[in-house]
């Protein structure tokens, strides 16, 4: 008998605590167990009884996603002979199509191109034409190269229209570069009167950039060479385009910038050649500003040029002039070329000889007023020989051997005139 009875019963309640701890262990074991087991159902699944998704997914063919294979280009890597094999083929259609091939092969070949252009077209033009349009779409996609190109030694094709097709195709897309090379080709000085030479360059490269609305680019650069001692002479032409180019409603300004540039004979020249041009439609204004030249400018010169070209549109207000003039001068030589060309070109004169006599009896050098007056009566004795001879002996300025040489050549004047065939000598 035990002596502690509730010991007995504390160590039979332990026990029984225990057995329960381990048979609920056990039980949350094999539940876990079984979950770990059990296959994972999907969070939806729109039909279970799809005979679809219970069979195997289709095998990818990779072949299918490979991209197509591009066609051969025959022009990329062929050589000349088989190149020009294969657009021989083509000359018997349109030149329109082997001009689309040479582009294709001036893409990455152009100097091939060229040269199969050479061999190909059918005539000077045709070759010429297919050079130029392969030489200009080689400018727009490299200037430099194109340039290299055209400007290499001993290049046989090089000539004023190519030039022209470079430099029109640079003016356009990179004009700084045409000038840089302008100013290469200056410095060079290179007088040959060749394609490249300074000056036909120049002339080429300016024309280019007044093509290309660059016209102020192209003053700046007249301004910069003539300024430059170290530039060669660029030519009579590079001032006259571009003052030709500029506003034309403003003819003053363009004369007074020609005469701001520093003297020398090209620029003098332009100045007579812009103010005869301006004479075409102001002779007036033309003459009014000519009349401010000094003589270094060629005062004499463009004066006469405009009142000749006046003296034929307009010779009643030219005559008005020149009797506005010749009184505000001291009988200068350059008086008398304005008078004769009044005998000469003046309508009125030829109508009237005695109105002409009249004009070069007012000539002051006696040689050159005995040479009008000879040609004055010439003329009149084939019309009217009559009235020349009369005149002749009728006049009190002219000497009596004068006199007798005219009447011969007025009499000899009359036989040319109305015997054309004369016998042989």
């Amino acid at each position: 008998m035990d002596t502690y009875p509730e010991a007995g019963q504390k160590q039979k309640f332990s026990w029984r605590l225990v057995a329960g701890v381990v048979v609920v262990g056990a039980a949350v074991g094999w539940w876990a167990y079984r979950a770990a087991q059990a296959p994972v159902q999907p969070a939806q699944q729109t039909d279970q009884t799809s005979p679809a998704a219970s069979s195997p997914a289709p095998s990818l063919d990779l072949t299918k996603l490979a991209p197509p294979t591009a066609p051969e280009n025959p022009y990329q890597n062929a050589g000349y002979s088989e190149l020009l094999g294969l657009l021989r083929g083509k000359l018997a259609g349109s030149g329109e199509e082997v001009l689309a091939a040479l582009a294709e092969i001036a893409e990455t070949r152009p100097d091939l191109a060229i040269s199969l252009a050479q061999q190909l077209g059918r005539t000077d033009e045709e070759k010429a034409a297919w050079v130029g349009n392969i030489v200009k779409q080689w400018t727009e996609r490299d200037p430099k190269q194109a340039w290299d190109w055209l400007t290499q030694p001993n290049n046989k094709l090089t000539s004023s229209p190519l030039i022209s097709v470079v430099m029109n195709a640079m003016a356009a897309s990179n004009p700084d570069m045409l000038l840089g090379n302008l100013d290469i080709l200056l410095l060079q000085d290179d007088t040959s009167g060749g394609p490249l030479g300074a000056r036909n360059s120049v002339y080429l490269g300016l024309q280019a950039l007044i093509n290309s609305g660059n016209v102020n680019l192209a003053r700046a650069a007249v301004e910069g060479w003539a300024n430059d001692p170290q530039k060669l002479k660029i030519g009579t032409t590079a001032f006259e385009i571009v003052a030709m180019a500029m506003d034309k409603t403003t003819p003053e300004n363009t004369a007074s910038w020609l005469r701001s540039l520093p003297a020398s004979d090209d620029r003098n020249s332009a100045i007579g050649t812009f103010a005869v041009s301006w004479g075409q439609s102001d002779p007036a204004g033309a003459m009014h500003w000519a009349e401010t030249l000094n003589p270094q400018e060629g005062q004499s010169q463009t004066i006469g040029q405009i009142f000749t070209q006046w003296m034929q549109s307009d010779p009643s207000a030219a005559m008005n002039w020149l009797d506005d003039y010749i009184p505000r001068t001291s009988g200068v030589v350059e008086d008398d070329v304005l008078i004769g060309s009044m005998i000469l070109f003046s309508p009125t004169a030829k109508s009237d000889p005695s109105e002409a006599l009249k004009l070069a009896d007012s000539i002051s050098d006696p040689q050159t007023r005995s040479i009008y007056q000879q040609q004055v009566f010439q003329s009149w004795g084939r019309t009217d020989p009559g009235a020349a001879v009369e005149f002749v002996m009728n006049s009190t300025t002219i000497s009596p051997d004068q006199k007798q040489l005219l009447i011969q050549q007025i009499q000899d004047s009359y036989k040319a005139a109305t015997n054309p065939n004369p016998p042989e000598q």
